[in-house]
């Protein structure tokens, strides 16, 4: 898993209601993602959540909605270290 990542929003608001956390494509592929539909998930500050690979997101950034960032007290300035898990 990449170190590091860089907290940003989601692109737009309907990513909202995947309750997912989003990640590039190229990075969801190296944590196991074979195609969008793969499971995926992040351990983040004691939390396991979906992740999905998307070609909006910036390289070394990470995208959480607000419901997210408020609920684990997470800031657009913080840089995160997630740990990947596949089921």
């Amino acid at each position: 898993m990449q170190a590091g990542l860089a907290v940003a929003g989601l692109p737009n608001d309907s990513y909202a209601f995947t309750n997912s956390l989003y990640v590039t494509t190229e990075l969801f592929q190296k944590m196991g993602g074979e195609n969008p539909e793969s499971l995926v998930y992040l351990e983040l500050k004691d939390f396991v959540l979906p992740v999905k690979g998307d070609k909006k997101i910036p390289q070394n950034q990470i995208a959480l909605g607000n419901f997210h960032r408020m609920m684990m007290k997470i800031s657009k300035i913080d840089t995160l270290n997630p740990k990947g898990t596949k089921p």
